[in-house]
């Protein structure tokens, strides 16, 4: 809502959707294969149990340590809450024509509740992604993979929420007078409230942003974020602990 799109910007996201749902298919043919003993031979109050348990507490991660269970759950929410957040902004975009509903969410309270919540859920994948990169390059413990792989997947991440957050920064800077300006918490105190930024600038941020995040979209099923959405999910549908594994 904030940003133009231009039509190559779609062509670009259509390739990177094509590319995940490619990869996502045959991650779905490993899970399926690998996961072990049937769903169908739990109960459906135990597989409750276990999704509330893996999905939503990630019980599976605590097994690690409190920061690993925090970096993963504050990556994995962030995560889940910017892609809700874009979710809305498409459908509002494309998809709602009643002038007061957009008006509520242009210049109202709406644009104040999306603006605290993309900073909200913005500022807790930076703070996972940081706390991860922490761990792997601070305290270095000995048990910790150190392939390019797994730094990449949260390199990635990281750099999804910090662009995001500059791209922010560009806008608000460049249109001072946006209702969500003053709601912006994460951002907002470091601008003077008055335009510094170009709309050119703007355009820039958002497709540097915009190619970073297809990028991450698109390498999800071939890196170790895949784990970030698998592990719970496979978690959840083994009977047994003793069946879980990661690899």
């Amino acid at each position: 809502m904030h940003y133009s799109y231009h039509w190559a910007f779609y062509a670009v996201s259509g390739v990177a959707v094509l590319v995940f749902f490619a990869g996502a298919a045959e991650l779905a043919h490993l899970v399926l294969v690998g996961r072990g003993e049937p769903v169908g031979h739990t109960t459906p109050g135990r597989l409750a149990r276990r999704l509330v348990s893996g999905v939503l507490f990630q019980r599976q991660v605590a097994e690690g340590g409190a920061l690993v269970w925090a970096a993963h759950l504050l990556m994995v929410y962030g995560f889940a809450g910017l892609f809700l957040l874009t979710v809305a902004q498409f459908l509002l975009r494309w998809f709602v024509s009643a002038p007061g509903v957009l008006e509520f969410f242009t210049h109202g309270a709406g644009a104040a509740a999306m603006a605290v919540w993309g900073d909200a859920f913005g500022l807790a994948l930076l703070s996972g992604t940081v706390l991860a990169l922490f761990r792997r390059y601070v305290l270095r413990p000995e048990h910790l993979d150190t392939v390019a792989e797994d730094a990449l997947a949260v390199w990635l991440l990281f750099a999804v929420a910090a662009t995001g957050f500059a791209c922010e920064i560009v806008r608000l800077g460049a249109r001072p007078q946006t209702v969500d300006l003053s709601w912006s918490f994460a951002v907002a105190w470091m601008l003077p409230g008055q335009a510094v930024f170009s709309e050119t600038l703007v355009s820039a941020a958002f497709w540097f942003h915009g190619l970073v995040s297809l990028f991450f979209i698109a390498a999800i099923p071939f890196t170790k974020l895949k784990h970030l959405f698998t592990s719970p999910v496979v978690y959840a549908a083994v009977t047994s602990s003793d069946h879980y594994t990661r690899s």
